[in-house]
């Protein structure tokens, strides 16, 4: 997930939010993921809103709390781990 927010962040700060989730859909084209692990990760960011600077800042934070909170979203994390 790290991966995905660096990215994300990263994009945004060069080229700024054009309301929409071009940056994410980018980022997670370039991961290479399996489409199932790239649906799982695109409904993920759902959590957050329906551009990419809402994403980056609610969906990190949402994150934050599963990660946090023992046996919630287990399945998910395993999906989305990646270097």
């Amino acid at each position: 997930m790290e991966r995905f927010f660096e990215s994300l962040e990263n994009l945004q700060a060069e080229h700024g939010c054009f309301h929409d989730i071009r940056h994410s859909l980018h980022i997670i084209q370039a991961m290479g993921l399996p489409e199932e692990e790239a649906d799982s990760l695109l409904d993920w960011c759902e959590h957050g809103g329906y551009c990419d600077c809402e994403i980056a800042s609610n969906t990190y934070e949402y994150c934050k709390t599963i990660v946090a909170t023992p046996n919630l979203g287990i399945r998910l994390l395993d999906i989305l781990t990646f270097s």
